[in-house]
């Protein structure tokens, strides 16, 4: 009972934050596809298609059960001053159930990882390795298509991420799944309203005294 309320809860708190972002005055891009079939959007700076082999690249995996516009005002913020910044929308993009209404913000609410987060030892290279793919073909479609291809410096490619997405960008670069699930769940403690509850998983419970 305890937990399909907290469920109903916390749906019904995204569902309010998602009206409220609404309300904010930042567009979000139109939604993209490459060929094929993945779906993201595009923020890119002014005068895009002018330059050639310039313009640094940043892609962007969303938070797990967010979507590629999720941080539309960092990723704008970003567009202004010079990069092209691209976003997929993974599997478990869950903005469009949350906009959907109640119905939809309770559907998404039951939405989870292929892993529990707070069970790191369980996580292995192939965890959520959709996200992997995700930003590997978003990448290459990028670099072969245009408008994108004649503008973008091949060699200024960064990759950055909100929370699983977090967990994407360490993994692409290398670092050990364990020890990036490890990262995120300390980035989480720290936080003020979800402290007490991350300090329940088995990392470090020392530390939460």
């Amino acid at each position: 009972m305890h937990r399909i309320l907290h469920a109903a809860i916390a749906s019904f708190a995204v569902l309010l934050t998602s009206n409220a972002a609404r309300a904010v005055n930042t567009p979000s891009p139109p939604l993209l596809k490459t060929d094929s079939g993945l779906t993201y959007r595009a923020w890119l700076p002014p005068n895009f298609s002018r330059h050639r082999h310039d313009v640094p690249l940043i892609l962007f995996s969303h938070g797990f059960g967010g979507c590629a516009e999720q941080s539309r005002t960092l990723t704008q913020a970003l567009a202004n001053a010079g990069y092209a910044v691209l976003a997929p929308n993974h599997r478990d993009e869950a903005c469009s159930r949350f906009q959907g209404g109640l119905k939809g913000a309770l559907a998404a609410g039951n939405l989870r990882p292929e892993q529990p987060f707070t069970d790191p030892g369980g996580w292995t290279p192939e965890t959520e390795k959709s996200r992997r793919d995700d930003v590997r073909a978003l990448l290459a479609f990028v670099l072969s298509h245009a408008p994108y291809q004649d503008a973008i410096d091949p060699d200024r490619i960064a990759l950055m991420g909100h929370s699983l997405g977090g967990h994407t960008a360490l993994g692409l670069a290398g670092g050990g799944t364990a020890g990036a699930i490890r990262v995120s769940n300390a980035c989480w403690r720290y936080r003020p309203i979800s402290g007490p509850l991350w300090c329940r998983t088995a990392w470090a419970p020392s530390r939460c005294q």
